[in-house]
C-alpha cells in the first residue's frame, strides 16, 4: 500500500510514474506476490521486487516505459536459474531457482496547465479544464482579472510583476505540464517567455514545462529572435509551439480554447490527431470522432 499510495501521490505532482508488480511466484524467489517497485521520471523510487538481478532488470524496463511514456501495460515471467530455458520465460543469471511474474504499467498525471493570463481565451480555457478534469493555475499581471469569478476552481491564482510570475512558478510544489501564454501586452508575454525558456534550459527535457504562445507567425519570429539574442538554444526554443492549437479555423475564445486543449489532448496522449491510422481505430471501436 506504501508503493501504491507513493506512486499516486508523485502522479498527482505531475510526474509520471512506472510500477512493477510480483503477481505470481513458485520456487524460492527473492519477492512475493504483492512486492512493487515503482520509479517516478525524477529518478526517484519506492518499494522493491526482491534485488538482485531481477530488480536491476526490471528498473531498467520501468526506466525504458518512462523515456518511452509507454502507455501499454506489459506481464513477463522470469526464471531465477541460471541457463534455465523454457518458452515464454526470460533466464536471468541467478540461483534462486523459482520463478516470477511480473506486470508492469504507467501512471499518467493529467495535464495542469498554468494560463498566464486571465482575460477571455484564459476563461474559456479555464472552462474546458473544468469540464476535462485539468487542473489550471491562473496569473496575470492585473490583480482585477484574476479575481474575477471564471478561476473559481483554480488551483492557484497568482497576481504581480513578470518577476512576481515567475517567482511563484519557480516556487510551485507540483509540476506544471503546461504553459501557456495568453497576455494582453505582447511586451510582457515576451519577458515571460524569456524568463520560461531559460528556466527550461536547465531542466531535463523529460521535466520541461511545454510552452505554448498565443499569437501571429510574426510575433513569435519577433520572440524567437529576442530569445536567440538572450543566448537561449535553439532546440529549447523550437520546442515552444506558436501559435497555440489545432488548426480548426477556430476564431472565438471558446472555439481557440477547443483547439488549445485539443493540442495538449493530442500532445498527452501521444496521438497525431491527423493520422488516418488513428481515426480508423477510432471507428472500428464505435468511437467515430
Amino acid at each position: 500500500m506504501s508503493v501504491l499510495q507513493w506512486a499516486l501521490d508523485r502522479a498527482d505532482e505531475g510526474l509520471l510514474v512506472a510500477i512493477a508488480s510480483v503477481i505470481t511466484t513458485s520456487g524460492s524467489v527473492p519477492g512475493q506476490v504483492g512486492a512493487r517497485l515503482a520509479i517516478c521520471s525524477d529518478g526517484s523510487r519506492k518499494g522493491t521486487v526482491g534485488g538482485a538481478g531481477l530488480e536491476h532488470g526490471i528498473e531498467l524496463r520501468l526506466k525504458k516505459r518512462i523515456s518511452e511514456r509507454n502507455r501499454q501495460g506489459e506481464v513477463e515471467t522470469f526464471l531465477l536459474s541460471n541457463g534455465s530455458k523454457k518458452e515464454g520465460a526470460i533466464s536471468l543469471n541467478s540461483l534462486c531457482g523459482g520463478r516470477v511474474t511480473i506486470v508492469m504499467e504507467s501512471l499518467f498525471p493529467t495535464p495542469r496547465v498554468l494560463l498566464m493570463g486571465a482575460g477571455h481565451v484564459g476563461q474559456a480555457i479555464a472552462a474546458l479544464c473544468d469540464n476535462l478534469d485539468w487542473s489550471y493555475i491562473v496569473a496575470d499581471v492585473r490583480q482585477e482579472f484574476v479575481e474575477k469569478s471564471p478561476f473559481k476552481s483554480a488551483e492557484g491564482a497568482w497576481a504581480g510583476d513578470v518577476n512576481e510570475l515567475i517567482s511563484a512558478f519557480d516556487s510551485y510544489p507540483n509540476r506544471i505540464s503546461h504553459a501557456l501564454l495568453l497576455g494582453h501586452d505582447w511586451s510582457i508575454d515576451e519577458s515571460l517567455l524569456i524568463a520560461l525558456l531559460k528556466r527550461s534550459s536547465k531542466e531535463e527535457p523529460s521535466l520541461r514545462t511545454d510552452i505554448g504562445v498565443i499569437g501571429s507567425r510574426a510575433k513569435w519570429k519577433a520572440f524567437r529572435e529576442t530569445a536567440l539574442e538572450h543566448g537561449i538554444s535553439e532546440d529549447v526554443i523550437d520546442q515552444t509551439r506558436c501559435p497555440i492549437g489545432l488548426s480548426l479555423g477556430a476564431e472565438t475564445p471558446a472555439e481557440i480554447a477547443i483547439a488549445v486543449c485539443a493540442e495538449i489532448l493530442s500532445n498527452f496522449k501521444g496521438v497525431n490527431p491527423l493520422d488516418s491510422d488513428w481515426r480508423s481505430r477510432l471507428i472500428q471501436s464505435g468511437l467515430d470522432p
